[in-house]
């Protein structure tokens, strides 16, 4: 109880992620009060999809022609969201950041940015054709704003696989005119 009320008044939403993190490891369920509500969620879903801190980051592209494939069949969303990612990554670059763009399912489209400047080997699995959905990399802000469909803000150990644990990324979906999710745009830089 009396934790609780500290987290409150002095709460620092990394410190409560590793808290969680070593929590979850020694309980196998994910604690209550440590995360954002929207974090905790996620970690619920990763949790139950299997994923776990340690699995690998799936790193792999899909062959060339379904690449090719995955491009065409979203080219009205790539031409759409191309001049505010060129714009966003004008002004995010002087952070050494990166601008992705991802469909509805959190499989990446396009990548603007030098993925060496975050200086981390999980920004190999930062290119076109993966899927960062919850399932196969548990808490992102790509997958995380597809399930919730509003943005999201995911720093540091709030992720949930530890091959991650390293970026600060904000998520906001792109809807169409009736309400659908088209897909997904991201900022990614290393977390502070």
């Amino acid at each position: 109880m009396s934790y609780k009320l500290e987290q409150r008044v002095f709460s620092d939403p990394l410190q409560d992620a590793q808290r969680a993190r070593e929590r979850l490891l020694l309980e196998g369920e994910v604690p209550s009060g440590f995360l954002r509500a929207q974090i905790e969620a996620s970690w619920q879903r990763s949790l139950k999809a299997g994923v776990r801190f340690q699995d690998p980051l799936i790193t792999s592209q899909p062959p060339m022609a379904d690449l090719f494939e995955l491009k065409e069949n979203h080219q009205t969303l790539l031409s759409m969201a191309a001049p505010e990612m060129d714009h966003l990554s004008k002004q995010f670059n002087r952070d050494k950041g990166m601008v992705i763009l991802a469909n509805e399912k959190a499989t990446i489209l396009s990548v603007l940015g030098d993925k060496r400047s975050l200086n981390n080997a999980g920004s190999y699995a930062l290119d076109p054709g993966i899927c960062w959905s919850e399932e196969t990399h548990g808490t992102n802000a790509l997958g995380t704003a597809v399930v919730d469909g509003k943005p999201v803000m995911i720093n540091g150990t709030e992720h949930f696989l530890d091959g991650v644990t390293c970026f600060s990324c904000t998520s906001t979906p792109i809807k169409g005119v009736n309400g659908q999710l088209l897909g997904v745009l991201d900022l990614t830089t290393e977390a502070n």
